[in-house]
């Protein structure tokens, strides 16, 4: 039977990992607990580690080139959050060891949240409670709705989906700016884009028509959406001075069809 080390406090156990994820943690292996005050990390993690196959590690336990140089043993690494930013993962692939991560199982729970902070702030709730606490009658103030309100998401990942989704439920309007989104799976299609490129040299003219070309290509655009202007600062500023290029887009998205 694997030997699963669990670097969580009991206190961080209690409140990020819970009994019924330690119950089926236990149905896999032999499960180790940490029972001091702190997660587990530095050598007081190799040390409870050495003789653990697994080690699954509370989000701030650091995993350092160290950490598997010193446990021959250990076969997988699992991080509990929905990166390894402080696992160092090419130590772990020379020693043949496993690096994972949890599943993003808090987006619910978040976005929720989300709408229930702007509830609170648009109806007065905290507010009216605080100071019918202190004694005082609460003065009746006009609220706001979310209905018809605009909502700018920021980073269109899996949070910014669902709050997305959810605005659009409230009967909000919806603005997202993630450069790296891919729009298609949240049921829009690209309808347009107006770019324009500014610099002093290389002279882009003789080379729009093939940029235009090539925008689409990647964006998986139809011909004739996208439009590419190309100009200078007539030697004004960073590019001007030649030290750079700028570039400026405008997307045009709408909700795509059913079926297209």
């Amino acid at each position: 039977m694997a030997r699963i080390l669990l670097t969580h406090s009991p206190e961080t156990r209690e409140n990020y990992y819970g009994p019924r994820a330690l119950a089926g943690l236990r149905a896999l292996g032999d499960v180790k607990l940490n029972e001091t005050d702190t997660p587990l990390e530095g050598q007081a993690l190799i040390d409870a580690a050495r003789d653990c196959d697994l080690v699954v590690s509370y989000r701030q336990s650091p995993a350092p080139a160290e950490l598997f140089a010193s446990l021959p043993r250990l076969v997988a690494f699992l991080r509990c959050a929905i990166d390894i930013r402080n696992v160092d993962v090419a130590a772990a692939s020379t020693a043949g060891v496993l690096v994972t991560q949890a599943s993003a199982g808090f987006v619910a729970s978040v976005s929720e949240l989300v709408f229930a902070l702007m509830i609170d702030l648009a109806r007065g709730v905290t507010r009216a409670a605080e100071t019918y606490r202190a004694g005082e009658v609460p003065h009746a103030r006009m609220g706001g709705e979310l209905a018809g309100a605009t909502l700018g998401v920021i980073g269109y990942g899996a949070i910014g989906r669902r709050v997305a989704e959810l605005g659009r439920a409230f009967a909000m309007r919806v603005l997202v700016t993630d450069p790296y989104a891919k729009v298609d799976a949240a049921g829009f299609a690209l309808a347009n884009v107006d770019a324009t490129v500014v610099a002093q040299v290389p002279r882009l003219g003789p080379h729009r028509e093939a940029m235009e070309s090539q925008i689409a290509e990647l964006l998986g655009a139809g011909e004739g959406r996208v439009n590419l202007k190309v100009t200078s600062t007539d030697h004004l500023g960073f590019v001007g001075r030649e030290e750079g290029i700028a570039a400026l887009a405008v997307v045009l998205l709408v909700k795509a069809e059913a079926g297209a």
